[in-house]
């Protein structure tokens, strides 16, 4: 919609904010042109950041924290080309940040949702969100408790999940 083509693992973060009432839209292609987030970086320099920009970027930053190269927030200002990404868009509290922090969780319903650290991933069995470095496995598939192996079982109904 709008002349942006979708893409599945860029804007979705924006897409929930529009879902979710946060960003309003008139069905107009200025939309796209809208002033989102405005603010100032890192570098101190103030930055108006576009819906336009928001649905290209990127919904995992993690690997790209130490250059930033494909974050689309970009200083106009900086000779060094300062960049950053936006992240909790989808839940009206955006923020700048490196990219370690900006992570938008596609598995998620309803365009997904922040789960904010890089090291964090999506539970197909329980629908939670766990730390990967701490296990490869969500805590739900180690868990002896009947009550947590039910409600993983039953919020997704996946019989494979447990034995």
């Amino acid at each position: 919609a709008l002349g942006v083509e979708p893409d599945k693992r860029k804007g979705n973060c924006a897409r929930a904010a529009i879902y979710r009432g946060h960003i309003l839209l008139t069905d107009h292609p200025s939309d796209l042109d809208q002033v989102v987030v405005k603010g100032k970086l890192d570098c101190g320099d103030l930055v108006e950041v576009t819906l336009r920009d928001l649905l290209k970027q990127p919904d995992y930053g993690g690997s790209d924290y130490a250059d930033l190269e494909y974050a689309t927030v970009e200083c106009k200002e900086c000779t060094g080309g300062y960049r950053t990404y936006v992240s909790r868009i989808c839940s009206g509290e955006a923020y700048f940040n490196n990219g370690k922090s900006h992570n938008h969780c596609t598995d998620c319903t309803v365009f997904g949702e922040c789960i904010d650290d890089y090291e964090r991933f999506h539970c197909g069995c329980c629908g939670e969100h766990y730390f990967g470095y701490e296990s490869d496995e969500c805590q739900c598939q180690d868990s002896d408790d009947d009550v947590m192996v039910k409600l993983a079982k039953d919020s997704r109904k996946r019989d494979n999940c447990y034995d």
